[in-house]
């Protein structure tokens, strides 16, 4: 049985709109919705042309009138004398005897008003207006004007009679008496074999079609058979959305049988109901592409790499195998894991995996015709038991107050990041602690540590995926931090004379572990321009807690300094200045005063000197001899070691002397000096 499908009978056609007119084929002109066509007729021996128009109430009660002219006049010939009406043209009896139809629908229109020819009704005598000349004739839209020359060129006008005069229903393009062609058959024909069925479309053309016939023979058949008892119209329908358009398929060939080969050819159907060319011929073959049934109870068991499944089939007399599928995503990238077709009867494959991970798989039956059923996901969550391999090139650098950590990158896809580990003086991996709670990405980690850590720091890393499985540990790598901080300020705590000749510095000790020992210095309190003096030839052991200082000067005030060295050679501050003397002897005490010296500046005489002596010194007193020869004081006590004497005369003569006076040993006399001023 044939099935037409997405079609339907329009009701009226000057809802068609025709604006292009072939050239040789017809000639039409649309006025208001009102539509005529002109064309050649198939009779070469007496060729004619054929008018054909299109009105609203499918025709005219009072009938038409017929006007011609030819190109390059302006008046119209009316070649009817009266108007052409319905029932004018007599049907030939052999058209009854072709069409069984056709009295009955003479009967039809002859029993109806314009005004009761609605609807189905309406679009019925329209189709048969279409297919029947003679109908079309009969009933009013169509007219042959006999009265021709071939090789003349001609157009027409069709009008209206009414109560009021004439109205215009068309007027043709112009058209050349000649043999009618045959026009090319409908374009874009898509014809595709499906499951006992074949589906056709072509693309519509109002502009040369009303309707199209399908014809089709089977393999081993001679003869083209009309598969559309009426001809194939289509037109635009209204879709979810509202909007006007083709369907799909317009035609369905279907209760086919698959595997036979069927072909095809397709013909347009004019508005004189004639034939266009033929299309090509179509060759397509049905084939089942009904799926057999699907697998059932897929389910799956996994054991490290290893994932079985196992199903349920569903027997089919076509079912020809079974393929196995898996992906990463649960819709979508599915590959084929078995690469040939597994046994009908079989319900297990074991699928080993590259690595874990979740893993979606189906399995479908196959039947001959390649059409495949797919069971229902399952989801095999291989767990990821395999640790990552131990990274590798571990080195440190040490720097002030951290240690830098490299080492190469791990190559596995899901690696997390590293942990790092550290322990102090020794490699023992029970004693290593974790450093980063959370997994670094980066293959450089810094351990920042006081400035004070002086031990030795070895470090290990271990890798982690993002199963949380931990590699081995690496191999270690030890630094020690560069020792920047020096040993803590030293402290003098007294200084005794010994054997009257020398000075024993004594200190307290250092805590410093990594203490290497002491450097000690002295420093002339008297002298201004003097500096410290490293007093010991090499480091004092930390062990030393004093020290005699053989090459000090009696009389002279020193300061003391004692400074810590550590093993990394940082050098602490210098201690607290602690003051040292090694009292005069009464030799000594007689070179008290030194250096003195008068000169005369002119007007004056300066007196210079140096005082050798620091204990309790109170101050210097400057005498000169009277010519009495008595010494009387020219200053009180004062303390600087020069003055200058304004009070003489030129020519004459004067003889100093300066006294020095200390608390403890009284009054010192320097040597007398006398001087001559100039005149």
């Amino acid at each position: 049985m044939m099935k037409q499908i997405r079609y339907i009978i329009i009701a009226l056609l000057f809802f068609i709109i025709l604006t292009y007119i072939p050239k040789d084929i017809f000639a039409q002109v649309e006025v208001n919705g009102q539509t005529m066509i002109v064309s050649n007729s198939l009779d070469t021996t007496n060729p004619h042309v054929k008018i054909k128009w299109f009105i609203p109430e499918i025709y005219n009660p009072k009938g038409v009138y017929i006007y011609r002219r030819k190109p390059g006049q302006e008046n119209w010939e009316k070649i009817i004398n009266t108007p052409f009406q319905k029932g004018d043209f007599k049907i030939p009896n052999i058209e009854f005897d072709n069409d069984s139809t056709l009295e009955r629908f003479v009967s039809l229109i002859d029993g109806l008003t314009t005004e009761e020819i609605q609807g189905l009704t309406l679009a019925t005598i329209f189709i048969k207006s279409v297919q029947n000349q003679a109908y079309a004739q009969y009933i009013g839209v169509e007219y042959h004007d006999l009265n021709v020359k071939k090789g003349e060129q001609y157009q027409y006008k069709v009008t209206k009679v009414l109560p009021s005069g004439e109205e215009e229903i068309g007027i043709s393009s112009i058209i050349k008496v000649e043999k009618y062609e045959r026009i090319d058959p409908p374009e874009d024909i898509e014809i595709k074999a499906g499951d006992k069925q074949v589906l056709i479309k072509w693309k519509p053309d109002k502009l040369r079609f009303y309707g199209v016939n399908i014809f089709r023979r089977r393999e081993n058949q001679q003869e083209f058979v009309k598969m559309n008892p009426i001809p194939i119209i289509t037109s635009k329908r209204k879709g979810p959305d509202g909007v006007l358009a083709y369907a799909d398929i317009f035609f369905t060939d279907d209760s086919l049988n698959n595997g036979v080969t069927y072909y095809y050819k397709i013909a347009g159907i004019d508005y004189f109901s004639r034939n266009s060319k033929y299309s090509k011929i179509y060759k397509v073959t049905p084939k089942d592409q009904t799926a057999p049934p699907s697998p059932k109870f897929l389910r799956n068991d996994v054991d490290l790499l290893n994932v079985t499944l196992t199903w349920e089939n569903v027997y089919a007399p076509d079912i020809k195998g079974i393929n196995v599928y898996r992906s990463l995503h649960h819709d979508r990238d599915f590959i084929r894991v078995n690469k040939l077709l597994l046994n009908v009867n079989t319900n297990e494959y074991i699928d080993i995996v590259e690595k874990p991970g979740k893993y979606y798989y189906y399995v479908s039956a196959v039947d001959s015709s390649g059409n495949e059923a797919s069971s229902f996901l399952t989801m095999a969550n291989v767990l990821d038991i395999y640790p990552p391999a131990k990274p590798k090139g571990l080195y440190s650098v040490a720097d002030t107050g951290k240690i830098t950590l490299y080492w190469l990158p791990n190559t596995e896809e899901d690696l997390m990041g590293y942990q790092i580990y550290r322990t102090i003086d020794r490699d023992n991996k029970k004693r290593y602690v974790l450093l980063n709670a959370n997994p670094v990405n980066d293959t450089t980690y810094i351990d920042s540590l006081p400035l004070s850590a002086k031990n030795k720091f070895h470090y290990r890393v271990a890798a982690v995926d993002s199963a949380i499985n931990r590699s081995e540990f690496s191999a270690f790598a030890a630094s020690k931090m560069p020792d920047i901080i020096a040993p803590a300020q030293p402290f003098i705590k007294k200084i005794e004379v010994k054997d009257d000749n020398y000075l024993e510095i004594q200190w307290i000790a250092n805590a410093d572990l990594d203490l290497l020992g002491y450097n000690i210095f002295r420093e002339n309190k008297t002298d201004s321009l003097a500096t410290r003096i490293k007093i010991n030839q090499s480091v004092l052991s930390p062990k030393v807690v004093h020290f005699t200082d053989r090459w000090v000067e009696q009389g002279i005030k020193y300061n003391y300094y004692l400074e810590a060295i550590d093993s990394s050679n940082n050098k602490s501050e210098y201690s607290n200045p602690f003051p040292g003397k090694l009292p005069l002897t009464k030799t000594k005490l007689k070179e008290v005063v030194k250096h003195f010296s008068v000169k005369n500046r002119g007007n004056y005489n300066i007196l210079r000197w140096n005082i050798n002596i620091d204990e309790e010194y109170l101050g210097s007193i400057v005498y000169r001899m009277e010519s009495t020869g008595i010494y009387r004081p020219l200053t009180g006590l004062i303390q600087d070691e020069k003055y200058r004497d304004h009070a003489i005369t030129p020519g004459n003569s004067y003889k100093y002397q300066v006294r020095i006076y200390s608390e403890k040993y009284g009054e010192f006399k320097s040597q007398e000096i006398e001087i001559k001023t100039s005149k």
